[in-house]
């Protein structure tokens, strides 16, 4: 059940700071409980950028985590729902390229990377309690054992009004590339298209079980070691958002970004154009590439 050759989201440089762990494409989520300036520096280039406060009641980890059981209470989601998170911004790092992040004024640590990195984040710490995680937009299949042609378990919770409906297709790198092509080509959507997983209840895609509601269904013949994507389409207003930004929509000439990281092969996306409440838990997507194997007690 060990995936050593899966690279970490960041390595230590072996002197407090930190590397990309791949050539990969990541999102900076800013969790504060006010405004704050974050920065990302890269190699010799760094960008900024202004973060409201985080909603009082904005989704965690854990409670993004604890929806995605199917027991879970579809009122206390829709409880929570239209809390907005802080900013969002995504961008590419090579292999070995250096990477910090900034908050506020001071130089954020990433005091638990060793531990989350391996499992595709990172949280920065300020030391007045902001922080800023580094995730990937993608889930790479750890399947039991290493096998192939497996089923993993897509769990979905929506806490959006609108029809929406998922679709999971594997990438041949960090970067969301398909074929040479990358998010935002011509010819992408096609090539997404042909790599969509099968769904075990029918089709390459699956309708969200609607409002505060729960819904499972399995990915067909998944390898290990598959790179696994995502696009969400919103079927009530008929916009697609991917996990890689520069595939969106633009606001105030910036790419938007419709994915949140909550911890391991778990995410939440917005679902209106532009941004919209930018609560991220529209649609709430957790992927298990374990629990269906054997005699599929867990799933």
């Amino acid at each position: 059940m060990w995936f050593g050759a899966t690279p970490d989201v960041i390595d230590s440089n072996g002197a407090g700071g930190w590397t990309s762990g791949a050539d990969q494409s990541l999102l900076f989520q800013t969790m504060s409980d006010a405004v704050t300036l974050v920065g990302i520096h890269a190699g010799p280039d760094a960008f900024g950028f202004f973060s409201a406060a985080s909603g009082s009641y904005a989704w965690t980890s854990a409670l993004a985590e604890q929806s995605l059981q199917p027991d879970f209470d579809p009122n206390l989601v829709t409880l929570f729902d239209k809390q907005g998170q802080g900013s969002l911004a995504q961008a590419h790092f090579a292999s070995g390229e250096a990477l910090a992040v900034s908050i506020g004024t001071s130089p954020a640590q990433a005091i638990q990377a060793s531990l989350s990195s391996p499992f595709g984040f990172a949280d920065f710490f300020s030391t007045d309690g902001g922080a800023v995680r580094a995730a990937r937009p993608v889930a790479v299949a750890e399947t039991a054992d290493g096998h192939n042609d497996q089923t993993a378990i897509a769990r979905l919770r929506q806490d959006g009004m609108d029809s929406l409906s998922i679709t999971f297709y594997r990438v041949d790198d960090l970067n969301g590339a398909i074929g040479g092509l990358h998010p935002g080509d011509a010819g992408y959507q096609a090539a997404l298209q042909n790599r969509a997983y099968h769904m075990t209840s029918g089709g390459t895609s699956i309708d969200g079980p609607g409002y505060g509601n729960y819904e499972q269904t399995g990915l067909s013949h998944v390898n290990a070691g598959d790179l696994v994507a995502m696009q969400l389409t919103n079927n009530s207003s008929g916009n697609t958002y991917l996990g890689f930004a520069q595939a969106n929509e633009t606001a105030n000439g910036q790419h938007v970004g419709h994915l949140w990281n909550y911890g391991l092969n778990t995410w939440g996306w917005e679902d209106t154009y532009g941004g919209g409440d930018r609560d991220y838990t529209d649609l709430v997507v957790g992927l298990d590439s374990t629990s269906a194997s054997g005699h599929g007690w867990l799933a």
